[in-house]
């Protein structure tokens, strides 16, 4: 059982990230190494789901946990607020994003174990088809600035440490500058992508008539 997140970052999941990443490294190389004893190995990667791991009392003793076991230094450095308004954030998140037709996944399980010809990859959920694995493709910085964004619609509290408030406050003109030299680079970028696949698209007609075209 892997994950779309075995495929793609994102912000407050380092550690399930990472361990999707290894599960869906060790499945690669263990589809190929099998392979000669006639054995096939195929990859679930849902999206996200509504689990018990989503449970929100479970989420909750979760982050206290891990929050009292912080040192104090951490603590104050993230402050009280934050670790609240990161159990606010990461309930609207799931009740937003996560689907409770679990069924879907269990189904891909059933498809993988016991038909004819069975896929080597998995992606039940919707956000994984037309989210996840389309946006992993991505280049990285694109993946970022996306990703960044999305978690800016999240229907719950902002999530800033108590060291970066004030900070947060105002913003430098340079940092401001920076910002919008970013953004610009995203239409330029597409434009030297669909000015090149035209060109391209007009070389490749002009020489089935053969008329030459001056580059």
């Amino acid at each position: 059982m892997g994950s779309t997140a075995g495929r793609l970052h994102g912000l407050y999941v380092a550690p399930y990230v990472t361990a999707k990443f290894a599960v869906e490294a060790y499945m690669d190389c263990l589809r190929l190494e099998m392979r000669q004893y006639g054995v096939s190995v195929h990859i679930l990667e849902p999206g996200c789901f509504k689990t018990e791991l989503l449970n929100e009392d479970a989420q909750r003793s979760r982050i206290q946990r891990i929050w009292n076991n912080l040192p104090n230094e951490t603590r104050e450095e993230y402050g009280e607020e934050y670790r609240r308004n990161f159990e606010k954030a990461w309930e609207a998140g799931v009740n937003v994003v996560a689907n409770p037709n679990i069924g879907w996944v269990v189904d891909c399980y059933d498809h993988a174990l016991f038909s004819w010809w069975p896929r080597l990859r998995y992606c039940p959920g919707w956000d994984a088809i037309f989210m996840f694995i389309p946006l992993s493709v991505f280049p990285t910085a694109l993946q970022d600035w996306i990703l960044a964004g999305l978690y800016k619609l999240n229907p719950g509290p902002s999530l800033i440490p108590a060291a970066l408030v004030e900070k947060k406050k105002r913003r430098s003109p340079v940092q401001w500058i920076q910002l919008l030299s970013q953004l610009a680079m995203i239409p330029l970028l597409y434009t030297i992508f669909f000015v090149k696949k035209s060109h391209t698209n007009t070389v490749e007609t002009a020489h089935r008539h053969n008329v030459t075209i001056t580059e």
